[in-house]
């Protein structure tokens, strides 16, 4: 798992806090769905310095949870 050997993810001591979630295994493609808005913004910035224009560009993207089955979090207890 990333490029560590067994033995060395066995003693997670130094990554691991009791009671937090420290590993998310997730199938991302069937789990969240980003959601792209089609057409963007534009601002003309009416204080810049003639000649130079400047533009401020917006886009909505957002994002959201599809099947909450296909993401799963893992939890380190206290021993």
């Amino acid at each position: 798992m990333l490029g560590y050997e067994w033995d060395e993810l066995a003693d997670m001591s130094d990554f691991t806090v009791a009671n937090s979630f420290g590993i998310v295994l997730a199938d991302w493609s069937r789990g969240y769905i980003i959601v792209d808005r089609s057409g963007m913004r534009q601002l003309r910035d009416p204080y810049t310095d003639k000649p130079r224009v400047c533009f401020y560009t917006y886009k909505r993207v957002g994002g959201t949870v599809r099947d909450s089955d296909a993401i799963k979090f893992l939890r380190f207890s206290a021993s």
